[in-house]
Order: structure tokens, then C-alpha cells, then sequence
């Protein structure tokens, strides 16, 4: 009895390993066990959603209480400790992610770039159409990073709030932070929060 139910159920739990396959190392692949579920959701994904013009990217984080070597210690999530990824995402949607615990792109690492300015362009890649507009908080922005998107052959122009000190900003952009409120109000409402890119292209920066 049952018979019908029973052989569904063992063709989608039934699998096997090929022994002949050597096995990668750890720190090539270190999501190797779950590798063909996660390449799956990210062709569905990308698949699944159109991109607007304007999209994001910031860390994602999925919590762990468990033990792992790839585990990191997050203090600043309400998350808590579990593994972390960089994503694309649009309006609450995640088009495309990429692991840090995962090795970055050498062809990226090989232009000089950092590892977390390298996963990212990587995820530009698998943008479809060219000349979007990436918002990005102060720990991606820098106006290295800025250059290298928009010469990417997706022509990614980025914006966001950077840092003051190591961001290769020129002085006369760096704004003074406002502690008013009524100024900061003026501030807001302002075009300044523009002037990053417009600025970094009227000097050739880019």
C-alpha cells in the first residue's frame, strides 16, 4: 500500500556520489556539500526577478549557533554569529549573493583589488543590462571602487555616504557632519548627497 507515494518520496531523497571524482580542499570550496543548492538558487533567482535601474548592495547575514570553521563572530546584528554574504538585492528582493567565506575572484584580486571590492564586481557580472545605479554604504564606497564599477563593462555608477580618511576622496568634497537638526534637515533635503559621483566625474576621476 502505498506504493505510488513511497517511490516518490525515493526519487527525491535518492542520491549518489561518484567516488572517482577527487574531492576539493576546504579553502577552494568551502561550501562544496551544498554548492549545487546554492548555484540554484541564484539561477532562479536571477531568473525570477528584473532588475530596476536603481539596486543595492550590503552584507547579508544568515545566523549559526552551531560550530564551523567559517563561522564569524558578528556582535553588531541582532542576528548574531553565523555565516555572511554580500548580495544584490532590489526592493527587499536578493537577485545574486556571494559568500565571504568563500575565495574571491582572482580576476579581480589580480587588478589590485580588495577581496570585498572584488565579490561585489563579480556580482555585477551577472547584472543583464548595463548602466544601473548601485547604492552602497560607507563600508564598500571608495573612490577607487567608484572608478572600477563604472569601467565595468556593466557601467555600474555607485553612490553612498563615505568615510573621511582612506577613500581617496579630494578634500573640497568632504562634508562636515551636521549635528543640528534643523541644519541636518537642510542637509537631507539638499542635492548634496549627489555631488559624490558628480564631483569624482567633473575632476576625472573617473
Amino acid at each position: 500500500p502505498g506504493a505510488e507515494r513511497r517511490h516518490k518520496m525515493f526519487r527525491r531523497f535518492f542520491a549518489v556520489q561518484d567516488k572517482r571524482k577527487r574531492k576539493p580542499k576546504q579553502t577552494d570550496k568551502p561550501n562544496k556539500k551544498i554548492n549545487p543548492f546554492l548555484k540554484w538558487i541564484q539561477e532562479i533567482s536571477m531568473k525570477a526577478w528584473d532588475l530596476s535601474r536603481n539596486f543595492s548592495v550590503d552584507e547579508q547575514t544568515q545566523g549559526m549557533q552551531g560550530r564551523h570553521p567559517d563561522k564569524l563572530r558578528i556582535t553588531y546584528k541582532k542576528e548574531g554569529d553565523g555565516f555572511q554574504c554580500d548580495a544584490l538585492c532590489d526592493c527587499g528582493y536578493t537577485f545574486t549573493f556571494f559568500f565571504r567565506h568563500d575565495p574571491p575572484p582572482k580576476e579581480y584580486t589580480d587588478q589590485g583589488l580588495s577581496a570585498l571590492h572584488a565579490r561585489v564586481l563579480k556580482m555585477f557580472d551577472s547584472v543583464p543590462d548595463k548602466h544601473h545605479t548601485c547604492g552602497v554604504d560607507n563600508l564598500y564606497i571608495s573612490a577607487k571602487f567608484c572608478k572600477d564599477a563604472y569601467q565595468h563593462p556593466k557601467c555600474v555608477l555607485l553612490y553612498g555616504v563615505a568615510g573621511t580618511n582612506g577613500r581617496g576622496l579630494p578634500s573640497f568634497v568632504v562634508q562636515e557632519e551636521v549635528k543640528n537638526k534643523n541644519e541636518q534637515l537642510k542637509v537631507r533635503t539638499s542635492q548634496s548627497s549627489f555631488c559624490f559621483m558628480i564631483v569624482l566625474l567633473n575632476v576625472n576621476i573617473i
